[in-house]
């Protein structure tokens, strides 16, 4: 089980967070589709320590409430909840976590770039 990470299209620093699985409208499912809360806040503890740095993007719906828990309890920020054309069923909102510098990273008070 592993979250992929992806850049962002003309930005180097910002990357795209996906793969959380829990559900089959968003990501196609994805091998993390029985992943606990915890497994998912280890998995992006992992992307944060390596890609922290970076701005860093997820866009997760309403059934993904284990995806959503872990990017909360990882210090992500949202927008609120989305409508959508394609799968009215679900609603969707964008995560984002703020780059930090290095001592950030290592467990001290975030110092935000902006």
């Amino acid at each position: 089980m592993a979250l992929t990470v992806k850049q962002f299209w003309n930005c180097c620093n910002a990357r795209i967070v996906g793969g959380f699985g829990g559900t089959i409208t968003g990501e196609y499912g994805g091998d993390n589709d029985g992943a606990t809360v915890y497994q998912l806040r280890t998995m992006l503890k992992k992307v944060i320590h390596n890609e922290g740095h970076n701005l860093l993007v997820a866009i997760t719906n309403n059934q993904q409430v284990r995806a959503n828990k872990a990017l909360r309890l990882c210090g992500f920020e949202h927008t609120p909840w989305m409508s959508k054309l394609w799968h009215p069923d679900t609603t969707m909102r964008m995560w984002y976590r703020r780059p930090t510098t290095e001592k950030a990273k290592l467990g001290r008070k975030p110092f935000y770039l902006w």
